[in-house]
């Protein structure tokens, strides 16, 4: 029989502006606890994307609701797998209960989510799984001919586009789509913030920015003396920029800034991070950090595969939940971020995408936070800690 291949596509955006409450895991709130299995599987990603010397911007929370999604058509083997890898806790029953939660519940107009599922006209997938997407992911469900590469593609991408506010226009080239794909899962976040103290850009002036500690760039750096959640330990300065928000607005969004006490080493662990959340205090803080704007297209076959989830590529996959056969396999993981940085807050969009086809002045007072070498940046809920950006500015230019 032939092997048909899944493909998965997703996209996602952060937009500018980013202000702590210990999650509860348990299985009471499965929100937190995807949220948490979320984090882990972000950091357990971050070192296979990383270099010492090259920038890094994911969205975890696009990935790992695509894959999520791809996961509740696994069986056996192929499920276990990809169980490990992505660091799932919760049985699928109460997995889709955690992701309608988050949708349903979701009051948010500065964070985009949406989700969707484009299958080959031909291809027959069973109601139960469709129904799962639909439901549960609130993942629209679409028919196209992908014979014809060129309009699937840019139907595919349109949507993407207008998904992350036209910060992601081409996440898919006709060449990643054949007659042997049956089904591409997309997934696009977008965020939009103002920051609650936004920086003057009046105080924006060109200063030394380190790579490394014999290399400087020129880098033009925001400058603002306030009052902002903050911590450290031996290992990190930790800094929260927090975003205005509305009184429907639920999220308890913020930027923050891990910036490292030592140049070797710009790794972070779940518990690393949960202290930081749990230590910020508010403190006046002199802080300096430069105005960036990053983008990064990622092929995720091969660190996914790292991960453990092997056997979701091959023909020994196991996603007869999908269709009743045993006959897909994952072909294609793709993911694209964008963010940008400024004054006034962050613009930041990302999108995924999966597919299966056959084989063939210093104040006295103040902290001083002078970001001015490379450090970590995480766009994060602070009330249940989720990760929706993980990146590493290792050069502003």
């Amino acid at each position: 029989m032939s092997r048909r291949a899944l493909t998965l596509f997703l996209g996602t955006l952060l937009v500018s502006g980013i202000s702590a409450k210990e999650p509860d895991i348990s299985v009471v709130d499965p929100v937190s606890v995807l949220f948490a299995n979320n984090n882990r599987f972000a950091l357990h990603l971050f070192p296979l994307l990383d270099s010492s010397s090259s920038n890094v911007l994911f969205s975890p929370f696009s990935l790992y609701s695509a894959l999520s999604m791809v996961w509740m058509g696994a069986e056996e083997k192929t499920k276990e797998a990809m169980q490990h890898a992505l660091q799932f806790s919760l049985e699928p029953s109460d997995l889709k209960q955690a992701y309608s939660q988050f949708f349903l519940k979701r009051e948010d107009s500065r964070l985009k989510i949406a989700n969707a599922v484009w299958a080959n006209r031909d291809t027959f997938f069973l109601p139960s799984f469709l129904f799962t997407l639909q439901e549960n992911f609130q993942a629209n469900a679409s028919s196209l001919d992908f014979k014809n590469s060129v309009r699937s593609s840019s139907i595919i991408n349109e949507w993407i586009e207008n998904q992350t506010e036209g910060k992601i226009p081409t996440l898919l080239e006709p060449s990643q789509i054949d007659p042997l794909t049956r089904m591409i899962v997309t997934n696009a976040l977008y965020f939009k913030g103002r920051f609650s103290s936004p920086f003057d850009p009046g105080q924006t002036k060109d200063a030394p920015f380190y790579p490394s500690e014999d290399h400087s760039l020129v880098a033009p750096m925001m400058h603002q003396v306030n009052s902002f959640s903050y911590f450290e330990d031996e290992d990190f300065q930790v800094l929260s920029l927090p975003f205005e928000k509305e009184e429907k607005e639920d999220q308890n969004i913020s930027l923050l800034i891990f910036l490292p006490t030592r140049r070797e080493g710009l790794s972070l662990s779940v518990k690393q991070l949960k202290e930081a959340i749990r230590g910020l205090k508010r403190r006046t803080v002199n802080v300096m950090l430069p105005k960036f704007t990053q983008r990064q297209r990622l092929i995720l076959n091969d660190p996914l595969k790292n991960l453990g989830m092997e056997i979701a590529f091959s023909e020994r996959a196991d996603f007869s939940k999908i269709n009743g056969l045993h006959d897909l396999f994952l072909s294609l993981v793709i993911h694209e971020a964008y963010v940008a940085l400024d004054e006034m807050g962050v613009v930041a969009a990302a999108a995924t995408a999966a597919s299966m086809k056959t084989t063939a002045v210093r104040p006295t007072l103040a902290l001083d936070f002078l970001a001015n070498r490379p450090f970590l940046f995480l766009l994060v809920d602070l009330d249940t800690q989720g990760i929706f950006f993980l990146g590493k500015l290792y050069t502003p230019l």
